[in-house]
């Protein structure tokens, strides 16, 4: 395969993804407007967003299968087409009720987006570049999370929170436009005799690992569910614990939490640390769960004695665990791109990551309500050792088996 438009392609598919957020988040970034625009709860507010994280990540295992399939060059633009539609229906709609069936739509709709992006980036990059692709597209949820949040409050400020629905019905549609008449220049020319050669030699490989390849796979999907969970949790209720344990306002707690995700941007290139002759991931997640442990459980013991000290904890483990979760949804499906369908495995893995970012809000929710939050604390910090040790078991596993194939 030769490489044709590489850094063309590259900034097309970060610029899809990154706008996808926009389309995504423009709900969550402005709920507490939305509760008061329709007079609702908590709880009703929340239910569309329910509704939103089931279509997207069951969609994220549906897609990842069937992914192989699509012609790309029309669904990316028909996927931000029903994304725009959905904002702009949002931004509309008078009853309440109709709210979560349009964001069911929309998540069906944006479940598609991350393995056709990777399977994509997969056949149409040069191995050389498929590191550089793995770093880009790994800071393009968490540009696009900034983004979008930012644009919110700036909206919010100027007195009307709709303003980002309809930046997204504009956005989006151009970037369909973009991608659609950009498609055939994105593609990499390809050697017939090349492509069959490497898809007889990909069938070996298959046969030769399989049991290994999905033993990998099960342990990588637990790592992804507890790492977004610990990670979107901690992110998700940042505001409740500052105002808890410091007696911060609501504003400047809110404020405070944007920096996890502006450090979690710079934990993407955790990948390019990781020393490249080695393919042993399992060693890497365990020295990052182990730090998070740690890190967590320093928390549990001194948090609540300084502000500054809980602020830089919490930002390494959103370091530490944004490097992880790219590594598990992009390295990783992109490396293994002859052993496994890239798509089907992001979309496996990052399925994996939102069911963790899924249980995080409520199950942390209810824990802090009834043992409160260094409850919250040590669950996560034995969740994370957990993961350390399902490492170090696995690691041993593989030094008793690999004598034995060899």
């Amino acid at each position: 395969m030769q490489k044709k438009n590489g850094g063309f392609l590259l900034i097309i598919c970060w610029l899809v993804y990154m706008f996808s957020y926009v389309g995504k988040l423009s709900y969550n970034t402005n709920i507490i407007q939305i509760e008061s625009f329709y007079g609702v709860s908590h709880s009703q507010a929340g239910l569309v967003s329910t509704f939103f994280f089931f279509a997207y990540g069951l969609g994220q295992f549906i897609n990842g299968l069937f992914c192989k399939k699509y012609n790309l060059k029309f669904l990316i633009p028909i996927v931000l087409g029903i994304s725009a539609v959905c904002n702009f229906l949002v931004s509309i709609v008078s009853n309440f009720s109709w709210l979560k069936f349009i964001w069911l739509v929309n998540g069906c709709a944006m479940s598609t987006l991350w393995p056709s992006l990777i399977r994509f980036l997969s056949e149409n990059t040069s191995e050389n570049s498929m590191k550089k692709a793995a770093i880009t597209m790994g800071t393009s949820y968490t540009i696009g999370t900034i983004l979008c949040y930012c644009l919110s409050s700036l909206f919010v400020a100027l007195g009307n929170f709709k303003i980002i629905f309809y930046f997204a019905c504009i956005s989006l549609p151009i970037l369909s436009l973009v991608w659609f008449f950009s498609y055939e220049h994105l593609l990499a020319k390809r050697v017939d005799n090349q492509e069959n050669l490497v898809e007889e030699t990909q069938i070996d490989k298959k046969k030769k690992i399989g049991t290994f390849l999905i033993s990998t796979i099960v342990i990588f999907s637990i790592f992804a569910i507890i790492a977004d969970l610990i990670k979107d949790g901690l992110t998700t209720w940042l505001p409740n614990i500052l105002k808890d344990f410091f007696g911060i306002s609501d504003s400047i707690s809110i404020l405070l939490t944007i920096v996890l995700p502006i450090v979690s941007a710079f934990g993407v290139f955790l990948g390019i640390l990781f020393d490249k002759k080695s393919k042993n991931y399992t060693s890497l997640f365990l020295v990052l769960f182990a730090l998070t442990g740690v890190s967590i459980l320093l928390i549990t013991l001194f948090g609540k004695s300084s502000l500054i000290f809980m602020l830089i904890s919490l930002a390494l483990i959103a370091f530490l665990l944004s490097g992880a979760c790219n590594i598990l949804t992009s390295f990783i499906p992109l490396e293994w791109k002859d052993k496994i369908n890239s798509g089907l495995l992001a979309g496996v893995l990052n399925g994996f990551c939102y069911i963790g970012g899924t249980l995080s809000a409520y199950c942390l929710g209810v824990l802090s309500d009834s043992s409160g939050w260094n409850a919250v604390f040590i669950l996560l910090c034995a969740l994370s050792f957990l993961c350390v040790v399902i490492s170090v078991v696995f690691q041993i596993i593989i030094k008793i088996k690999r004598p034995k194939e060899n």
